[in-house]
């Protein structure tokens, strides 16, 4: 909310903290001197090695909701997210996929990125490993099994989530040409095949059950990939003002 007579374009927020699940998330306390470097510092927390982390899996309407929202449709293959203003969406067109592609898009236009896979085993830390949830969770929720130390809801046995980072699977001579990828009309790709550039996962989803946890991790996918169990979960760098 924002005080009578005026709107969110006109004022500034100087502080806040996350309301989640009858507790304050002591991880989310921020304010203009110590706060993520993104716009929207809502629905955030920082974690141990720095960074500050989603709460919350990305949902289908971050233009309206923020990339990180309670009781939010979760972005997934299924489901895919609303192309962000920034990048010329209208509040109606969706994307046709939610490829590493498209996660990192819709990311990159509030001012975040998709984690390593280093970056997720501390955040995620504290979510218990084994425990998945059985059936698609379809929105964000709370769940103190896969709940991690600092409060990343989801983090693990709901939704596969995408990580920073590709490579390629060829042998760097034979085989190589240009493939038109799923990279959203952005493009081809010289590789050697629609299976020849991985991408990584995290933190396991509902149907794979005593696997998940904070270092689970799969590592056969590729970047254009997309399936109803994959969504993603945004950070950003803690803001220097030095």
């Amino acid at each position: 909310t924002c005080p009578e007579n005026h709107s969110q374009e006109d004022v500034k927020r100087i502080g806040g903290f996350h309301f989640q699940d009858g507790f304050i998330n002591a991880h989310s306390i921020w304010d203009n001197n110590y706060r993520p470097a993104c716009d929207d510092p809502r629905g955030m927390v920082r974690s141990h090695n720095g960074i500050w982390v989603d709460i919350y899996l990305t949902n289908t309407t971050p233009d309206l909701l923020g990339t990180s929202a309670y009781n939010a449709q979760i972005a997934d293959g299924d489901s895919h997210p609303k192309v962000p203003f920034k990048f010329g969406g209208n509040g109606s067109t969706q994307y046709d996929n939610f490829t590493q592609f498209t996660a990192n898009e819709v990311l990159a236009a509030f001012g975040k990125r998709l984690p390593t896979y280093s970056e997720f085993q501390i955040f995620a830390l504290g979510s218990k490993t084994g425990h998945a949830v059985g059936s698609d969770p379809v929105k964000t929720k709370f769940d103190k099994d896969s709940r991690s130390m600092i409060g990343c809801e989801q983090v693990s046995g709901h939704m596969w989530q995408w990580l920073d980072g590709v490579w390629d699977r060829g042998d760097g001579s034979n085989g190589y040409n240009w493939y038109d990828a799923n990279t959203n009309g952005k493009g081809q790709i010289f590789c050697t095949g629609d299976q020849s550039v991985g991408a990584p996962l995290a933190g396991g989803s509902w149907g794979h059950g005593s696997m998940v946890g904070s270092s689970c991790a799969n590592f056969a996918i590729e970047c254009w990939y997309f399936n109803g169990d994959i969504g993603s979960r945004g950070v950003c760098d803690h803001l220097n003002l030095s």
